[in-house]
């Protein structure tokens, strides 16, 4: 199954209380300039692309792996945006697709195979602007019910490093039950760190 390419998807979250309808699609080119300035970010920069200081070059190679995860099968990523019709509450009318957040599933190649030896990881972001609304817990959680109701995969992982208190708190509100600890797994500037792993299983599984 590696390698089979899934069918790009743009899907509705419904409304999200302080923002209106928010949806979740395939990253264009257009969203360039969003991205940039999401990461600016130092939360952004500290907790994902621990990059200091992401470039035009950086942002670009982040949009066409994005794109191109789609046709390979290995990486579902969405855009997450304001609803196309600036709904009330949320953005304005001529701010409407307005860029609030990226959601993603990687590995979901191996993932799909039968027995799967690893499983999908879920990874998010919120803009600066936009949290506080409880979004990062709902992209999340529907993340995983999708590859459950789409791709059959029945476990969804959530890794953060122990000192990420905001992603340990989103993991269990969006239902990934926290399992241990994985010591040195993730290799940040600062040198090797410790993860939390967080899992959802899918109802009835």
């Amino acid at each position: 199954m590696l390698g089979r390419a899934v069918r790009p998807e743009v899907l509705s979250l419904g409304e999200v209380p302080g923002l209106g309808d928010v949806q979740l699609r395939p990253w264009r080119d257009d969203d360039h300039d969003a991205v940039l300035r999401a990461y600016l970010d130092p939360d952004i920069i500290r907790w994902i692309t621990q990059v200091p200081k992401p470039d035009d070059s950086y942002v670009r190679t982040w949009l066409r792996q994005r794109q191109d995860g789609w046709a390979r099968g290995s990486l579902i990523s969405w855009a997450v945006t304001a609803g196309r019709d600036g709904s009330a509450g949320g953005p304005s009318a001529a701010n409407a697709e307005a860029l609030l957040g990226s959601v993603a599933l990687k590995r979901f190649d191996y993932a799909r195979q039968k027995p799967p030896p690893v499983h999908a990881d879920v990874s998010y972001w919120i803009v600066p602007d936009f949290r506080g609304h409880g979004l990062a817990t709902r992209v999340a959680s529907f993340a995983a019910r999708w590859a459950w109701s789409s791709h059959r995969l029945h476990r969804v992982e959530l890794h953060h490093e122990l000192s990420n208190s905001g992603s340990c708190w989103v993991a269990e509100k969006a239902g990934y039950e926290l399992e241990g600890t994985l010591r040195r797994s993730y290799w940040t500037p600062g040198g090797w760190v410790d993860e939390h792993i967080h899992a959802f299983i899918a109802p009835g599984e």
